[in-house]
């Protein structure tokens, strides 16, 4: 997944022209949408599935945070090819 992760606030959301902002803006803090995928995604996913999703360089550990909030299991961050965390992918626990 590839959810909306910038805090609403965020100056750069000023300077967009042709993207929508709920493309991109989430919350406060940016995790709005993440907190409602780790929160909701368990009950869609086959036993064993995986969850992959996107979001900013500074969320790795409050996303974590959040999976283990709802039971998620082999929580792992991923770097980008620059280096930066921003990838996670983790398991439901069955």
């Amino acid at each position: 997944s590839n959810p909306p992760y910038v805090a609403e606030d965020d100056e750069l959301l000023r300077a967009l022209h042709a993207e929508p902002v709920a493309a991109l803006a989430a919350g406060k803090d940016g995790l709005d949408a993440i907190e409602i995928i780790a929160r909701d995604c368990g009950k869609i996913l086959k036993p064993g599935g995986m969850l992959v999703f996107e979001h900013g360089s500074t969320q790795a550990a409050n996303v974590e945070e959040r999976l283990l909030r709802y039971a998620w299991i082999d929580i792992h961050c991923h770097n980008d090819y620059a280096g930066l965390p921003r990838v996670t992918a983790a398991r439901k626990k069955d």
